[in-house]
């Protein structure tokens, strides 16, 4: 066998030899995959769509599934759980995915790092509103309704900074009460942060006993383009 078959002979070997390294590896990767365990978290009990998960270990229980069998986007323990409700019924011994979870914070809670000025503070209150009209950091304007009759009302509080808006969850009866049983899409039910004065907050509190109703109606204000601007990056 001269140098040059040698040499083929080698190459070839060696060849071989990576084929069956990358394949060796390949298998393997397949069989540690095959074998690995997640852990995800089961429901104890039945829960209807809308429950808050505020002790979620006492809710749902741990347990190791092959990763083969685990779903997309499944939770994987209860450290994304709390604060947040269901958005849909879960039956007993379902696993959650993460589009069955949604964040309820209280509207408060997203105050904490931005305390308001000197003399001011931060007034939850629940209203109803234009569908997708109100959010944090723009500038509404309070309505009041002065009796049943819808046409008469006053604006309260005027051009007043809404630091921060979350869904309401009420009643049927009560979002009914609020929004009229014709059941109107473009309408929702809010609790939205206004930054008052001691004041301000007297002429609220002043409107909503003379009116009988506990919510008011906000409606976007005309400075919004200005506040948006200067506060742009510290949207919630």
């Amino acid at each position: 066998m001269n140098g040059k078959m040698i040499f083929l002979v080698v190459i070839v070997a060696c060849i071989l030899i990576f084929i069956y390294l990358i394949g060796s590896f390949l298998v393997s990767q397949m069989i540690a995959q095959r074998n690995a365990k997640v852990m995800v978290v089961l429901a104890k009990h039945d829960y209807p769509k809308g429950t808050a998960l505020k002790d979620p270990e006492d809710m749902f229980e741990k347990r190791e599934i092959p990763a083969m069998e685990c779903p997309p986007s499944v939770v994987l323990g209860y450290e994304t759980m709390g604060g947040r409700t269901l958005t849909r019924d879960i039956r007993k011994g379902e696993l959650l995915v993460i589009s069955d979870l949604e964040r309820t914070e209280d509207v408060t809670d997203l105050l904490k790092l931005d305390p308001p000025g000197p003399g001011r503070r931060y007034l939850p209150i629940l209203v109803k509103a234009g569908k997708d009209s109100i959010r944090g950091w723009t500038r509404v304007d309070v309505i009041q309704s002065k009796s049943k009759d819808a046409k008469a009302e006053s604006i309260v509080l005027h051009d007043v900074l809404a630091r921060a808006a979350v869904p309401a969850k009420v009643s049927q009866e009560r979002l009914e009460q609020m929004l009229g049983k014709d059941g109107k899409t473009d309408w929702v039910a809010l609790y939205v942060a206004i930054d008052v004065s001691a004041t301000e907050e007297a002429q609220l509190a002043a409107s909503i006993e003379e009116s009988k109703r506990s919510f008011c109606e906000l409606r976007p204000s005309g400075n919004n383009k200005k506040v948006d601007e200067k506060n742009s990056a510290k949207v919630p």
